[in-house]
This record gives structure tokens, sequence and C-alpha cells, in this order.
């Protein structure tokens, strides 16, 4: 979605200019914070009320063993003879 065209899905101009500032310089922060291990996130209030929130914390370690043993299976060695 287009954030400066945000009017038709209910956005006030408040919270147009908020998540256009977030989107131009804004994420800079939220890499920052990831990288720093911190989570982070955005909430944007609709006109009607209704209360839009991305969020995102950094994971310290993703467990792809079980991952890497089927890509290991289905996937053939290269140059391996049958």
């Amino acid at each position: 979605m287009d954030v400066r065209s945000a009017h038709s899905a209910g956005m006030t101009p408040r919270e147009i200019s908020r998540a256009v500032e977030w989107t131009e310089s804004g994420w800079l922060q939220a890499l920052g914070l990831l990288t720093a291990g911190e989570p982070c996130g955005l909430t944007v209030v609709l006109g009607s009320g209704a209360v839009i929130e991305w969020s995102v914390r950094p994971a310290r370690l993703l467990a792809l063993e079980a991952l890497h043993t089927r890509i290991a299976l289905d996937c053939p060695r290269q140059g391996a003879t049958a």
C-alpha cells in the first residue's frame, strides 16, 4: 500500500505523516534496535479508532537442523553418480 495515499484506508493526516516519516527514515532506527537485540514496532491509529500495530523482535537462534537435513536428503550432491 502506498502510505502517501493511505487516507483511503482511513488514516488521519497526522498518522499518514507518521507512517511516511517511518518509511523514509524511521526504519533505520528499527534496524539499529534489532541489531542491538531490542524489539521495535510502529502503531497507527485509524480515523475510526482502530489500531494497527506492526512489531518485530530479533531471533537469537534459529534452529534449522531439521531443514538442513531435509534439504540434504532432497538434493543430491552435485557430481554424485547414481
